[in-house]
């Protein structure tokens, strides 16, 4: 699993991602969907499950969107291993 996920984590910010009505970055990948947003002082995200209202994780004080979308992605992978009973990454 590990080195499928490091092939999706180089390509990961370079995916096509979506922009909500209000002017934020989506993506849905993996059965989470992940939002980047810009805050007064730096980057933001919030991961949570497909269909869910729930926040499963979240981050800010990213200087960029690369670095914010980077940090989602291995949110969702700490996500994932949990899921798969793995002790996650650190």
């Amino acid at each position: 699993m590990q080195r499928t996920r490091n092939v999706k984590r180089h390509l990961w910010t370079s995916r096509p991602w979506r922009k909500s009505v209000a002017g934020h970055s989506y993506l849905r990948a993996d059965g989470y969907i992940t939002r980047i947003e810009a805050g007064p002082a730096a980057w933001r995200f919030e991961v949570r499950a497909i269909g869910a209202t729930e926040i499963c994780r979240c981050g800010d004080g990213f200087r960029s969107v690369e670095a914010a979308r980077l940090a989602a992605f291995d949110a969702i992978t700490d996500l994932l291993l949990k899921q798969a009973g793995r002790p996650a990454s650190l």
